[in-house]
């Protein structure tokens, strides 16, 4: 049984320093996550506690800046609880998403199961794909993407853009 809120996934490209670096390490540079789920949008901005917005508003913000997006009809699950736990995420300085990145990476690639606490846009998206009853494990933006291609090869999700 599918769920009637369909969810969309975007990875985007604000063009700052974290996705240059990015893009030298691992040559993936849309770092920055978002997700539309039915009418809104859930944006996790920097400095800014993480909220629900209505998706005419939120497009206009984030179209352009779109490189991927994913579209997930997800199984059965409470739409509440995905709504509530979406809130109220501040995601952590640059410099502490920086050193421990490649901890992420890491855990992410299968070489360990050590993943420091932090919070990230792809970490809170991911979070609530889990919410939303999807098998997902990654908390950096290329392994997010990677599971998603597969869930796409799957036949479980449909690539977008």
């Amino acid at each position: 049984m599918t769920s009637s809120m369909l969810i969309r996934v975007d990875f985007m490209d604000l063009k700052d320093p974290l996705g240059l670096l990015s893009d030298m390490l691992n040559g993936f540079r849309p770092i920055h996550v978002g997700m539309k789920y039915g009418d809104h949008y859930l944006s996790v901005p920097r400095n800014e506690p993480s909220c629900w917005r209505p998706y005419d508003v939120a497009r206009r913000i984030v179209e352009s800046k779109i490189v991927h997006s994913f579209e997930i009809d997800p199984p059965y699950h409470d739409p509440k609880l995905v709504a509530l736990m979406g809130e109220g995420w501040v995601v952590d300085s640059g410099l502490r998403m920086f050193l421990t990145e490649w901890l992420h990476v890491g855990a992410d690639l299968g070489m360990w199961s050590y993943k420091p606490n932090r919070v990230t846009c792809v970490g809170t998206i991911s979070r609530q794909l889990r919410l939303a009853g999807l098998d997902i494990h990654s908390t950096t933006s290329f392994g997010l993407y990677r599971e998603l291609m597969s869930m796409h090869s799957a036949g479980l999700a449909t690539k977008t853009k």
